[in-house]
């Protein structure tokens, strides 16, 4: 995807990996203690929906402790940050 704030500018976009439908990752899942769930959901919130860009989802997430449900934030493909296959030259 196209980035105009973290990794970019509005004039020279940045990339960035997203997730989108279909697709898949490995990564790491976050257990956040209930007493500090909401706080710590704020702050998320904050540094990944600033300008609303992702679609957030509560996915399954397969972890060695079996399938646990996760807060994820995904791009939308009719998203117009969303770039589709491009050319190593870009």
């Amino acid at each position: 995807m196209r980035s105009r704030i973290n990794r970019g500018t509005p004039e020279r976009p940045g990339l960035v990996f997203a997730l989108v439908a279909g697709g898949s990752c490995r990564g790491v899942v976050y257990r956040i203690a209930r007493s500090r769930a909401e706080r710590e959901l704020e702050r998320l919130w904050l540094r990944a929906m600033p300008t609303g860009v992702y679609d957030p989802r509560l996915l399954a997430a397969r972890t060695p402790h079996g399938v646990v449900p996760a807060l994820a934030f995904t791009l939308s493909r009719s998203s117009k940050n969303f770039t589709g296959h491009i050319a190593d030259t870009e």
